[in-house]
């Protein structure tokens, strides 16, 4: 049967999109998570789970409950098409632990520009989650809040570099102390805290 002949049921085509965009978001390939899937049971190799993302291939209750797991969500998480105000608190989210995860870097100099740049790449993640949120479901974006996190990460780019440099001058003897580094990351708090 093709799926012309059994074309795939909203929940699937849901489900297909967000076992896919978490898969992508674990950095597994196809093959693992079929090894994974395999480990709990299910006959998968990569071509199964790519005919279920492409939605060539019905999914079975059971199937569909693994595979959610597997990927960090339940079955309801999955199958249920994402709101533009759902993404909009993940956006946020994402903005906030960014924002938070400065001191960490500030503490551990080596860590901060791929932590940052991390941060980042969530962002831009989460706002095109957003963005699509609001596409699908024909909400409105909002625009004054797109300005707002692009301007936080503008913020995050410039802390990127300004750690950056504070990091060197610790290293070279420059700073005394991590004093600069507190202040620095407080100020930027409170910028993200008034966004």
């Amino acid at each position: 049967m093709t799926s012309d002949e059994n074309p795939q049921l909203p929940w699937e085509a849901e489900f297909a999109q967000q076992l896919k965009k978490r898969r992508l978001a674990l950095d597994w390939s196809q093959s693992a998570m079929a090894r994974r899937a395999a480990k709990q049971g299910l006959p998968f190799h990569q071509q199964t789970i790519q005919r279920i993302e492409d939605g060539k291939r019905p999914i079975r209750l059971n199937e569909a409950i693994i595979l959610a797991s597997l990927a960090g969500g339940t079955l309801n998480e999955l199958t249920t098409p994402a709101t533009a105000e759902g993404a909009a608190r993940e956006l946020v989210a994402g903005v906030d632990a960014a924002v938070d995860g400065w001191e960490t870097y500030g503490l551990k100099l080596g860590d901060w520009q791929g932590g940052i740049d991390a941060d980042i790449g969530k962002i831009h993640e989460l706002k095109a989650a957003y963005l699509d949120a609001c596409q699908r479901s024909e909400a409105e974006i909002d625009a004054e809040f797109i300005g707002s996190i692009d301007a936080i990460v503008t913020e995050l780019r410039g802390g990127a570099m300004k750690i950056g440099v504070l990091a060197e001058d610790w290293e070279h003897g420059v700073l005394q102390d991590s004093t600069e580094i507190t202040e620095w990351i407080g100020t930027k708090r409170a910028y993200r805290d008034n966004s």
